[in-house]
């Protein structure tokens, strides 16, 4: 039986690797992007849907969700990558800026995933929420020139320790990405004189949440993937 996987930011440099992949390892994709992005997807294959909606609208992701139960579609992992970052320090990080980054980094995920979490929780097989962290959230000396970008990560990392240990929760598993940065052509042009060698891929990323899932491997919530 193919097994359904919900990946929201699906048109980002990450997103789309992690969509192709997926779909190379016999997935259902269900790729939810942007109202305003243009990306263009190949629908030949049968087992993607694209869906444009505003992630931090709970109406919209409300009405997402109950298409998918309408359709008695059981998701089996979900993948909340859609996310940004911005850069200020504690003197000069502004209110707003803070608001902006628990826009793009933690509301995106906190609608669908409760959403999915409360219907994948009613189910009796397994499932997975995979978020995606930063080392400045789990390392706050590394977070000094990114203070709202850090403080939005801080914050998904606990939404994710929330599922885990919510006590109705009997067999979801969350999960919390930490990549060192992601080589991406953006971060190559941004950073050109960073040692790319130290980078993870988005491809590698796809490979380990895969494995977490179809591995039955059960690893801590925060999982690390760079070298300390």
């Amino acid at each position: 039986m193919v097994k359904h996987v919900v990946i929201s930011g699906a048109a980002g440099q990450l997103g789309r690797v992690v969509c192709r992949e997926f779909l190379a390892a016999g997935y259902f994709v269900h790729a939810l992007i942007s109202k305003h992005d243009t990306t263009e997807w190949d629908l030949s294959s049968g087992f993607i849907s694209v869906h444009k909606l505003d992630l931090t609208d709970k109406l919209e992701v409300e009405q997402f969700t109950s298409l998918l139960k309408q359709s008695k579609i059981a998701v089996h992992a979900a993948l909340f990558l859609a996310g940004g970052y911005a850069e200020g320090t504690i003197k000069n990080t502004t209110r707003e800026q803070i608001s902006m980054m628990f826009k793009v980094n933690f509301d995106t995920a906190f609608y669908l995933s409760q959403a999915l979490f409360n219907e994948m929780n009613a189910l009796t097989s397994e499932g997975y929420l995979f978020f995606v962290g930063a080392r400045p959230a789990i390392e706050p000396e590394k977070g000094n020139n990114a203070v709202a970008y850090t403080l939005s990560k801080s914050a998904l990392i606990n939404l994710a320790q929330r599922y885990s240990l919510t006590p109705e929760n009997v067999n979801i598993h969350a999960h919390v990405i930490i990549p060192s940065v992601i080589d991406t052509p953006v971060n190559r042009v941004n950073m050109p004189d960073e040692d790319f060698s130290q980078w993870v891929t988005p491809e590698a990323i796809s490979e380990r949440i895969i494995q977490i899932i179809t591995r039955n491997d059960r690893p801590c919530l925060i999982v690390k993937m760079y070298e300390e």
